[in-house]
């Protein structure tokens, strides 16, 4: 064993040197994990996450105004439907009395503007 230490001296090196880095990215791990960020990253962050949360505002509000019209369509249509039915039996109404109205006349017999407005 003793010999392989003098036979390869960079193995030593290299392992003493990843050592010392592996504790220095340990420090500095808990470093960050205590919190020690820059302000610049803090308020970074701080914006972010509040954009985030704005447009997850703004999405539910679209999902709300979508339903509240699907909820709707059923009752406009139905309603949709009532004043067609309504207009149709109207319009059917008018077209059969349309007889009890006064005969039209010819155009020849208004001489002036005013005698078809008298009419």
């Amino acid at each position: 064993m003793a010999e392989a230490r003098v036979l390869n001296p960079d193995i030593s090196a290299t392992t003493e040197a990843f050592g010392a880095y592996k504790v220095s990215a340990t420090t500095q791990m808990e470093t960050v994990s205590k919190g020690d960020y820059s302000p610049g990253y803090e308020r970074r962050r701080r914006e972010k996450k509040k954009a985030e949360k704005e447009a997850l505002k703004t999405q539910v509000q679209q999902y709300e105004v979508q339903l509240e019209l699907l909820r709707l369509r059923q009752p406009i249509r139905q309603n949709l439907l009532t004043q067609n039915s309504d207009l149709a039996e109207r319009a059917q109404s008018v077209l059969s009395n349309r007889h009890s109205c006064a005969p039209s006349a010819p155009l020849a017999t208004f001489p002036t503007l005013g005698a078809i407005a008298s009419r």
